[in-house]
This record gives structure tokens, C-alpha cells and sequence, in this order.
């Protein structure tokens, strides 16, 4: 998935140890998420990117975010 949004965007992928950290360092460039099911888009996630506005799951079903955190952002 990421070839193809390489093309137009800048694109960060969130690693699974040194989260914390990879937040620091580029939360506030981010304005959109694109998640394949793996995964979890949750509230503390939503908090820490103060300039998101969008969440793309592309996949069957969206119990990986929390719907409700991410309207309240």
C-alpha cells in the first residue's frame, strides 16, 4: 500500500518499539492515517497527532479504531 501513497505523500511508518519516540519526533506533520487492520488507531493514539484528519482502513471491518476517539478529535 505504501508504493502507491509514496507517489503523492510523504509517508512515516509507526514502528512497533520506540513509539513514544517516533511521536515526538513527527507528530505533529501528520494529518491522515492509512491502516491495513494491524493496526490500533485508539484514543491515545488520536491525542498524540494533533493535526490529524482522516483514518483510512483499508480492509474488511474497522474494529482496529476507535470510531468514537477519533470523532471526539
Amino acid at each position: 500500500m505504501n508504493e502507491g501513497l509514496e507517489a503523492s505523500y510523504d509517508v512515516l511508518d509507526l514502528p512497533d518499539e520506540g513509539r513514544d519516540a517516533f511521536l515526538a519526533e513527527h507528530a505533529d506533520r501528520v494529518v491522515a492515517i492509512a491502516c491495513t487492520g494491524n493496526g490500533l488507531v485508539d484514543a491515545d493514539l488520536a491525542a498524540a497527532l494533533p493535526r490529524l484528519q482522516v483514518v483510512v482502513n483499508h480492509g474488511v471491518g474497522y474494529e482496529n479504531v476507535d470510531v468514537d476517539a477519533c470523532l471526539a478529535h
